[in-house]
């Protein structure tokens, strides 16, 4: 069997929240907390930091309630990013993030199986074209989360925040 071959592997992606825009998609061989913040740092690449980020209580993205800070938590801090968590046992919280990776996981059973984490890769990055650009109907006049997201103002940027620790490369 190829070295490349995937075997089990998943997609990390940012959604944004009022939009409903895929902002990066990134295939990852397992749930890391480096998988979540390379997802990350391609949509701040992409398109800066938001002022809040909100994401679930799992150890890879947010292990607040754990009692520790997390490499992604202490990066966005780092920029001024509000991080938020989500409440424990209220999936409704995160649901339009939850919904986004049904759709995906439903259109995903419906390609051809890929072989590498490049083919998952693509088909990730077809997956968030095709999201982005059809019509949603939880947006005003069903209009797609590209279009939602050039009509919306854009917020100023956070404030970096000099007291919080950036990441380092060994977390």
């Amino acid at each position: 069997e190829p070295a490349d071959r995937v075997t089990k592997a998943l997609v990390r992606q940012v959604l944004d929240d009022p939009a409903r825009r895929i902002l990066a998609s990134v295939a990852a061989r397992g749930e890391s907390a480096l998988d979540c913040l390379r997802v990350v740092e391609l949509a701040i690449e992409r398109f800066g930091p938001p002022l809040r980020f909100l994401s679930d209580n799992g150890v890879a993205l947010n292990p607040t309630r754990r009692g520790y800070q997390g490499l992604l938590t202490r990066r966005l801090q780092a920029l001024g990013v509000h991080t938020i968590a989500s409440s424990p046992s209220k999936p409704t919280t995160c649901g339009k993030t939850e919904r986004l990776h049904q759709t995906w996981e439903q259109w995903q059973r419906a390609q051809p199986e890929p072989e590498t984490l490049q083919d998952l890769q693509r088909l990730a990055d077809l997956f968030q074209d095709l999201y982005n650009n059809r019509p949603h109907q939880q947006l005003p006049g069903r209009c797609t989360p590209l279009q939602a997201w050039t009509a919306t103002p854009q917020a100023p940027p956070p404030r970096p925040n000099s007291r919080a620790m950036a990441p380092t490369s060994n977390t």
